[in-house]
């Protein structure tokens, strides 16, 4: 296992076609950083290097059926920035004025455990203590309900049961509402 490399994956919320998304968090070198600020223009987007040969970009939705087809590469970025991040909060902040991507900003605000741990052993900083959102009194010995919402219209209660059951959370029952559909 690499330790400059962290990968993430982030369940989805409501939606999304798959269920997670896949994070990778790299330690670069200083030289690797100092190269890409040489693409950038003078609002600070990167422009990154086309690759050779024949491809399609994310943003060419006329071609994309060429990408199951005839088996074409597929370009799903063109630019890239460098970004700040706050590490005490989980705040973003770039040097140009286009706004990041939602999940992004999102993603890192959650101070998830695994990645803040690796960004902490990486510079040499403590932990962050992160606060909850649930009240102090709140009781953390249940019982709690839960409602899910995306579930897939084949889903059965026995499936939904399965699905907490492996993660270790005991299920005393389960009902599916017809409105909003594939809720439980």
């Amino acid at each position: 296992k690499d330790p400059s490399i962290c990968s993430f994956v982030k369940l989805e919320q409501d939606g999304h076609q798959y269920p997670c998304r896949p994070h990778f968090f790299l330690q670069v070198t200083e030289d690797f950083y100092e190269t890409t600020r040489c693409y950038e223009d003078a609002s600070g987007v990167i422009k990154l290097p086309q690759p050779q040969g024949d491809f399609v970009k994310w943003d060419d939705l006329a071609s994309a059926k060429r990408l199951h087809l005839d088996g074409t590469f597929f370009m799903v970025h063109d630019e890239a920035r460098w970004v700040i991040l706050e590490y005490s909060t989980g705040k973003l902040l770039a040097e140009d004025t286009r706004q990041l991507r939602k999940e992004n900003g999102d993603l890192l605000r959650s101070q998830p455990e695994k990645v803040w741990k690796w960004l902490a052993d990486r510079a040499g900083l403590d932990m962050v203590q992160r606060n909850s959102g649930l009240p102090e009194d709140f009781p953390e010995d249940g019982p709690f309900s839960v409602r899910m919402s995306g579930i897939d219209k084949t889903a059965s209660d026995d499936d939904i049961e399965k699905y907490f059951e492996e993660r270790d959370v005991k299920v005393k029952s389960v009902e599916q509402f017809d409105v909003p559909r594939h809720t439980a």
